[in-house]
């Protein structure tokens, strides 16, 4: 009876702990029926008097006996996920805790203290830079210590030798390119647009400018929401109100993808001190080096913002 199938799909089977036999079977598959109970019935035969938590893919078909091997002798089914950009660190945090065993505040305080973090310089401002949008390969019931790893093992190959020379004939670290760069993706994710818009920031902070750039008053405000920001909204004080501080903020306000930080390592000279949506709503900017000039193109596209907000609803 252990060699006959004992599902005709695929199923998934995830022990949050480690159970005793007679628990494991609140965690079968409902469709199982009987199968459960005869699954409870080998363990013992073999002195298997506990199961490790974990995740376990089922192909079509398997018989009882294959399932107890996997699930008995623990051989998790690797999951394969896709780490996207987040505007914030608590949004990361839950990401990974929908995703895993782990909890985000497990998470969290491991990065707080891990001793490898701190000689990195990954301050709780700066941790986002660390985990770059990318594939992971992790089992489910992987710890803080674990995920971090993978993290960071990804951040150390992204920042070969190459790019660290790019990043430093630019002035800039790469905590501080990361930085710039998620302010750049949230002006722009038009690839040579961000070119441009790397470069006047750069060449900003080249004149001891402010960047005065309106998506880090966002962040401070923490209301992404906000089509048009007012004057009001430039007063707020904080770190990252790039209209009240000069550099770069404390941390990114974002996490960048790769692409946007390869554009800001590769961003060519330019005379450009400003730039501005253009008003047909494009998603591209006018581009100058006249501030009289910028002031034009703001007022063209703050009328047809009015325009288009003041429209008449169909």
């Amino acid at each position: 009876m252990f060699a006959y199938p004992i599902n005709s799909q695929k199923e998934e089977v995830k022990l949050p702990q480690k159970l005793s036999v007679s628990e494991v079977v609140d965690f079968l598959p409902l469709n199982w029926g009987n199968a459960g109970f005869r699954f409870l019935a080998v363990l013992p035969i073999i002195g298997k008097d506990s199961i490790k938590p974990g995740y376990f893919e089922i192909p079509p078909n398997s018989s009882l006996f294959s399932w107890y091997r996997t699930i008995a002798g623990n051989h998790q089914t690797p999951l394969r996920i896709r780490q996207p950009s987040f505007r914030t660190l608590s949004a990361l945090l839950d990401f990974w805790d929908k995703q895993l065993l782990l909890s985000s505040q497990d998470l969290l305080t491991y990065w707080q203290t891990a001793d490898r973090l701190k000689q990195e310089g990954l301050t709780q401002e700066i941790f986002p830079c660390m985990a770059l949008p990318e594939t992971y390969e992790v089992y489910w019931t992987i710890e803080a210590e674990g995920l971090t790893h993978k993290i960071l093992n990804s951040h150390t190959t992204f920042w070969n030798e190459e790019r660290r020379k790019q990043a430093t004939a630019l002035g800039l670290d790469i905590n501080q390119v990361c930085v710039l760069a998620s302010i750049v993706q949230e002006e722009s994710n038009i690839a040579e647009e961000q070119k441009k818009i790397a470069r006047v920031y750069l060449n900003r902070l080249q004149q001891n400018m402010r960047l005065q750039a309106d998506p880090t008053v966002k962040f401070a405000l923490q209301d992404f929401t906000l089509q048009r920001i007012l004057y009001e909204h430039l007063k707020f004080d904080s770190p990252w109100n790039t209209y009240l501080y000069s550099g770069l903020p404390p941390g990114p306000i974002n996490i960048p993808e790769k692409q946007t930080i390869l554009h800001v390592l590769a961003s060519e000279s330019n005379p450009y001190l400003y730039f501005c949506a253009k008003s047909d709503f494009s998603g591209r900017h006018n581009f100058t080096a006249s501030y009289s000039e910028h002031l034009q193109n703001a007022r063209e596209y703050q009328k047809a913002l009015t325009a288009l907000t003041q429209s008449p609803k169909p």
